[in-house]
């Protein structure tokens, strides 16, 4: 039998834990929605906002709306708030805002492939009622400061599929939405100058 030495030990350990713990630390975190991040304040959001050269829309006591872009599609980014503690964001891009169906999906297919890209395979969803809905949703993605925070995210395509559909197309949509567990988020608060 052959003696192996301390140094060959150590070199196949690190090497036997680099191939548990690898894969987990290049998992790629989901750490807010559009540069803002999660447990900021209403004052952090337009900070990056006016950074990014978006534009305030409306801003209500839970809720505050930007015109801005989300990855580089212009965009309605709506930024949901509890007790001025982000949480929740949405982009409702406006390029297929009130198109026909191939449209929707085009972009639809598009954004899920993104994300598919960086977070892996979705959840898909399906009709509702009234309208054709795609959805593919993504659930328990970490985050950097806690990767057992449960972070998702999901993209919606909306279609109007009623005999008498709505001539503007106002429901035809694509939504790409992220959230973080509001509890978590409450424990992120984040220091008033980021």
């Amino acid at each position: 039998m052959q003696r192996v030495g301390l140094p060959s030990v150590i070199v196949l350990a690190v090497f036997s834990w680099l191939l548990l713990v690898a894969p987990a630390l290049a998992a790629p975190h989901v750490d807010g929605f559009a540069d803002v991040p999660w447990g900021a304040n209403v004052d952090q959001l337009k900070a990056v906002m006016d950074q990014r050269g978006a534009t305030l829309q409306k801003q209500g006591p839970d809720r505050v709306e930007y015109l801005g872009t989300f990855a580089n599609e212009p965009a309605r980014l709506i930024f949901y708030f509890d007790k001025n503690i982000f949480y929740q964001g949405e982009a409702e891009l406006l390029n297929a805002k009130g198109k026909d169906e191939p449209v929707i999906k085009k972009y639809f297919e598009e954004f899920s492939n993104m994300v598919t890209a960086k977070y892996g395979n979705a959840e898909p969803g399906g009709s509702v009622g009234q309208f054709q809905v795609y959805a593919n949703l993504w659930r328990n993605l970490p985050t950097a400061a806690q990767p057992a925070a449960q972070a998702g995210i999901s993209v919606v395509g909306i279609v109007d599929v009623r005999k008498k559909p709505d001539p503007n197309k106002a429901e035809n949509k694509v939504i790409i939405s992220y959230s973080v567990g509001l509890d978590w988020a409450r424990a992120q608060t984040l220091p008033k100058d980021i």
